[in-house]
């Protein structure tokens, strides 16, 4: 279901549920909640988009592509290879193959199919967005592959994100006290 907000008198679609796909957390006081749509102010368990330096000049419900993430380099996947995600695999000639994501730690295993990597996939986790909990925000980590999410703290995330100023961005946010703890799968 799409959520909607009012921007300079124009309505503008700031999300889906609970994804602010088009809205920063930063920018969430410069829209007003529409009746039947989330408050992005006052509603907790949003997850709003990374404040990334391109977009600084993009207005709310103006964010393309409307999924985004950045990358971790080197994120230590051992702790998230106990809660797989899936993946989707296809063929033309209709088969459909349901194959557990381990997030680059390790190949899924099954019967009569042989599975390999061929090098080319890169990095696996990425974060995604900023989840607003009570006391300020968390960061929500995300498998580019199988979309599979968890809440981590900011002290297992800041030290993976290679980009200086985005990392100084992201540490402001962590300095707001929160109550939870690492790598909570998203709800």
């Amino acid at each position: 279901m799409g959520e909607y907000a009012m921007l300079n008198k124009e309505k503008v679609k700031i999300g889906t549920c609970a994804d602010m796909y088009y809205l920063r957390y930063d920018q969430r006081y410069r829209v007003q909640a529409l009746p039947g749509n989330v408050d992005p102010v006052n509603t907790l368990g949003l997850r709003f988009r990374i404040p990334f330096l391109d977009e600084d000049f993009v207005e709310p419900g103006r964010f393309d592509p409307f999924r985004r993430l950045s990358p971790l380099s080197g994120f230590p996947v051992a702790d998230l290879v106990e809660q797989p995600g899936n993946i989707q695999l296809t063929h033309e000639s209709g088969l459909l193959l349901n194959v557990p994501c381990h997030h680059g730690a390790k190949l899924p295993e099954a019967d009569g199919i042989g599975a390999h990597w061929n090098g080319k996939a890169g990095w696996f986790i990425g974060l995604s967005a900023l989840k607003s909990v009570e006391g300020g925000v968390k960061p929500v980590l995300e498998c580019r592959f199988c979309c599979k999410a968890w809440v981590c703290d900011w002290d297992d995330v800041l030290s993976y994100v290679d980009n200086k100023i985005l990392r100084n961005r992201l540490e402001k946010y962590a300095t707001v006290p929160v109550e939870e703890t690492i790598c909570h799968e998203t709800v």
